[in-house]
């Protein structure tokens, strides 16, 4: 019964997203990518991931989890035949973090500027690049120039961007499809859980909050639900 019920909101899923595209332009569905839960997709506008677009991954602290989920999120976007960057400006990422996110770390290049300067560099110039599938950048501070021509170097590759922002920048406009605040949440077991918020989106999306989980054994996210609390309470009691 569980499984049939998780297959008829998956076929929804897919159906909503289909409808959701045609709003968006009418773009093809290679060009949508899911981040690999459907929760998440359900904050994006066309359901999922855009080709040549960029997301912003809000933390409202350093420990938010912004940059956790945009990773394993990065994992089902990025194309098996791209590499993946990772731009680390607070040299924070471990080759070792990234494997047990489920990462391939033959396809990642991380780097790690000395200066914003070099951040904006580097990133621009990877989203130029049509063999980076995905970019994910730590990007603290940038001016409209710059996250503009972050996005035309996107939309000319078709690639992607996942910039990890502060809570600072949602003083400012948005130049990516989306926006994503995550908040980390009290969770009563060793996998972590995240509340995560669309608080812009070009397009209609078809949810503005969810509350999502990562398996820490199998670093997938899921959407954590009231449903699943009081099963699990049930089994502790």
């Amino acid at each position: 019964m569980e499984m049939h019920r998780d297959a008829k909101q998956e076929t929804i899923a897919h159906l909503q997203r289909q409808i959701r595209q045609s709003e968006y332009g009418g773009r093809r569905a290679a060009d949508i990518t899911s981040t690999g839960s459907t929760a998440l997709d359900e904050l994006l506008p066309c359901g999922g991931v855009r080709r040549g677009g960029m997301i912003e991954w809000i933390g409202c602290t350093p420990a938010s989890g912004a940059g956790t989920l945009a990773l394993i999120a990065a994992r089902h976007v990025c194309a098996s035949n791209q590499t993946f960057l990772v731009i680390d400006s607070r040299r924070q990422i471990s080759p070792a973090a990234l494997a047990n996110l489920g990462l391939d770390l033959a396809k990642i290049l991380i780097v790690r500027p000395q200066t914003k300067q070099e951040a904006w560099w580097a990133c621009e110039e990877a989203l130029r690049c049509k063999a980076i599938g995905l970019v994910w950048a730590d990007i603290e501070q940038a001016s409209a120039t710059v996250l503009r021509r972050l996005q035309l170097a996107a939309e000319e590759s078709c690639g992607v961007g996942f910039l990890l922002r502060p809570a600072a920048a949602l003083r400012h406009s948005a130049w990516a499809d989306a926006r994503l605040l995550v908040r980390s949440v009290p969770s009563c077991s060793a996998s972590p859980r995240y509340q995560v918020e669309s608080v812009y989106s070009h397009g209609r999306a078809l949810r503005n909050n969810v509350v999502v989980q990562i398996d820490r054994f199998a670093g997938t996210t899921h959407e954590f639900t009231s449903s699943r609390q009081a099963s699990l309470m049930s089994l502790v009691s």
